[in-house]
């Protein structure tokens, strides 16, 4: 992970909460760059990747369940100016797991 701010004297910070209940997970992230970042993570199940970025001037914020028999493969995109938010809660099911892409811009 990486969380990054205080470009143009705004600095208003990043939060970052990962909570692993589970094992074989792999969880990268940024955060940059200005505005607050929100990431809230929570995996309650096996084999799951998680790829995010929050990005621009924009205020944004994620809340992300993981949980099912199966792993989930997630990439979050936030990149822009304007406030985004996201919310999932993943029951994954499908044998051989799932995929979700996300990209607000």
């Amino acid at each position: 992970g990486q969380q990054r701010n205080c470009s143009n004297n705004n600095c208003d910070g990043h939060t970052a909460q990962i909570y692993i209940y589970g094992d074989d997970n792999s969880v990268f992230g940024k955060q940059k760059a200005d505005s607050s970042k929100t990431f809230n993570l929570t995996i309650l199940n096996d084999d799951n990747v998680v790829d995010y970025l929050q990005d621009g001037n924009g205020e944004h914020t994620a809340n992300i369940t993981l949980t099912g028999a199966y792993g989930t493969d997630l990439d979050l995109v936030q990149h822009t100016n304007t406030d985004q938010s996201y919310t999932l809660s993943q029951n994954c099911q499908t044998s051989g797991g799932c995929t979700i892409s996300v990209t607000q811009q």
